[in-house]
């Protein structure tokens, strides 16, 4: 028996009740390929599947079962990619591929990486880092502590592998696509970590170096951030010898460029970090601090024409005008997401950096980026505890913290103070996460409120979606 409901005043319901009863599905890996939600699941069975849905009961339907969930979902995006059905996953040690229809999943079986020899690709050890590039699909694969570095290329119906780097202690991180290049990060003794670059990814596996530091100093560090702008440029941050020492700077480089061009702040060490572009304003946006009157205040800043600008130069926007307070003071792991050509972001406008108050605000991100009053959500007082944040549609969708500590709400914003509501019948669902936008649709995993009128028990965590 499988339980579904049907939305006539659009309220979120259960895509389908994958484990009937009182368990949880433990619904994963919720990832948007080209308009279908794809994500892990078990059924009553307790296997594990990889399962597909459009929102509806006859259209969330199982893949393939397997022994753990399926993980790191992706897919190609070149002549051979999306259109015809080139959907890549982990599950059980292996790396798999599947157009989606149910029974359709096979592992790639071209070489095993642990041995050398023909037979399953890296049935022993640890494929990480997916990253999908024209008709070639990067990865890594650690086995016992040795991490090599590989392509797999698409041509016609035949997969090639090739070795990019031999296996080494060297750890190997970071992968980003920006156009059709390929950047990654490299820890090795000599150079320390620092960013490579493999132009032409799809065709070549040649590697350049910028060497930031020169020597054995590291430029890239574990809280580096890497963030595509437009189709041929990447922005990052890293480690750089400047007037007050090493400090963490802001970085800009293009396909056509050998070398990063540095982005400068009035502050000697801004700390840039949360990089965010916004696609529809060509704008990028991250937190760095600002030195004002001896006080740091953290601010938001803009690079505006992000994809094609030759400005070196981050304009400051000042959220919080409070004298000396930042705001992000006090707000550790602030949400901020791209919203059509507008900007939605959680952060303080309290009178102090001693007490925060976490709000939600709205800015048009195209042009001088004029900000709005903050989004007050009163039924919290003066301020919220937030969990996610996504851009669906035209709006935006978040979660807040309730009155019992642990609790989450489902909310969505317009932008205005008087389209930032609860989401009409969230308050069937408990503890909203995982929100995943599939064109106008979001999708999340929660606990059904409600007692199933059948067999009088709850429903467990499943896989929900609504349009909010």
């Amino acid at each position: 028996m499988e339980f579904t409901a049907t939305n006539t005043i659009n309220e979120p319901t259960i895509t389908r009740d994958v484990f009937f009863g009182p368990e949880s599905a433990l619904a994963t890996a919720l990832t948007n390929i080209n308009n279908v939600l794809y994500f892990s699941a078990r059924d009553n069975s307790g296997s594990f599947a990889l399962w597909r849905s459009l929102g509806a009961l006859n259209n969330t339907v199982p893949i393939r079962n397997f022994n753990s969930p399926p993980d790191d979902i992706l897919a190609l995006d070149g002549a051979n990619g999306v259109g015809t059905g080139d959907v890549f996953f982990l599950a059980d040690g292996g790396l798999w591929t599947t157009t989606g229809a149910p029974g359709n999943a096979t592992q790639i079986t071209t070489v095993d990486l642990s041995t050398g020899g023909t037979g399953n690709l890296s049935t022993v050890g640890t494929i990480e880092e997916l990253t999908a590039i024209g008709d070639s699909l990067y990865f890594t694969n650690d086995v016992a502590g040795q991490t090599g570095f590989y392509r797999l290329k698409k041509t016609g119906t035949t997969f090639t592998l090739t070795e990019v780097i031999a296996p080494s202690i060297s750890s190997i991180d970071n992968l980003t696509r920006v156009g059709s290049s390929l950047y990654y990060t490299r820890l090795e003794t000599a150079s320390g970590q620092e960013l490579y670059r493999i132009k032409d990814a799809s065709n070549s596996t040649t590697s350049e170096i910028f060497d930031l530091r020169p020597g054995n100093g590291t430029s890239i560090n574990t809280g580096s951030t890497f963030v595509a702008a437009g189709n041929n440029t990447l922005y990052f941050t890293a480690n750089a010898v400047g007037a007050v020492g090493v400090s963490n700077e802001l970085y800009r480089i293009r396909e056509t460029e050998t070398t990063p061009t540095l982005i400068t702040f009035a502050e000697d060490e801004p700390l840039p970090r949360t990089l965010t572009y916004v696609p529809d304003a060509d704008a990028l946006f991250l937190v760095a601090d600002a030195n004002a009157d001896a006080e740091i205040e953290s601010e938001l800043f803009k690079i505006a024409d992000a994809a094609d600008t030759t400005a070196t130069t981050a304009t400051l926007l000042d959220i919080n005008t409070n004298p000396d307070v930042g705001a992000f003071n006090g707000i550790n792991n602030p949400l901020i997401v791209g919203v059509g050509t507008g900007l939605f972001f959680t952060a303080s406008n309290a009178t102090s950096n001693d007490a925060p108050t976490e709000q939600l605000f709205a800015l048009e991100a195209s042009g001088t980026g004029t900000g709005l009053p903050p989004l007050t959500l009163t039924s919290f007082g003066g301020g919220a505890t937030f969990g996610e944040l996504v851009a669906v549609g035209n709006k935006a969708a978040f979660t807040i913290e309730g009155a019992t500590s642990g609790t989450f709400s489902l909310w969505s914003s317009d932008g205005s103070a008087a389209g930032t509501t609860t989401v009409l019948g969230s308050e069937n669902v408990l503890d909203p996460t995982q929100l995943t936008a599939v064109g106008s649709r979001l999708f999340f995993v929660g606990e059904d409120a409600a007692t199933d009128p059948v067999t009088g028990t709850g429903r467990g965590s499943e896989l929900w979606v609504i349009d909010p």
